[in-house]
């Protein structure tokens, strides 16, 4: 390396330290202190007042709030050596095993979700997923009783 390179590399260093401390302590020196203002009694009457009316809001909801419980069969092939031959190392020698279909095996599975009782003659809604290709649906109310849906 010429002694012109290291000089102006050196330069380059250097101007690039100087230039990260002088954005540091000028940040470090703008940087203000924030406090938080008093809050005036009379915003706080009006916050203790709505905390108090969601409360109630609450209490007259959460009856038509429902659990809702689904179970779906479904079918997944199971290979012998489950994922051991998943693996990119094994895929790029003997390929990716589909001319080798592994064996179908039936399992159920279970979700959850909630929904809400928008009428008296028990019309719940829900989000679709939660009931999309579902064989049985129970319904759990608040009070713990349960319904086939």
């Amino acid at each position: 390396m010429k002694e012109s390179d290291f000089r102006r590399n050196a330069f380059k260093v250097a101007l690039l330290c100087f230039t990260c401390l002088f954005v540091f302590v000028s940040l470090h020196l703008l940087q203000g202190t924030a406090f938080a203002k008093e809050v005036s009694p009379e915003a706080r009457e009006f916050l203790n007042r709505m905390s108090n009316y969601l409360s109630e809001v609450a209490e007259v909801t959460t009856p038509s709030v429902v659990n809702i419980s689904t179970t779906t069969t479904m079918t997944r092939e199971e290979h012998p050596f489950g994922d051991f031959f998943n693996d990119p190392f094994f895929k790029r020698f003997f390929g990716d095993g589909s001319e080798h279909p592994g064996i179908p095996k039936k399992f159920k599975s279970s979700a959850l979700g909630s929904g809400v009782i928008v009428s008296k003659d028990g019309y719940i809604l829900t989000n679709y997923h939660v009931i999309k290709n579902a064989e049985e649906i129970k319904v759990i109310l608040y009070d713990k009783r349960e319904f086939k849906g």
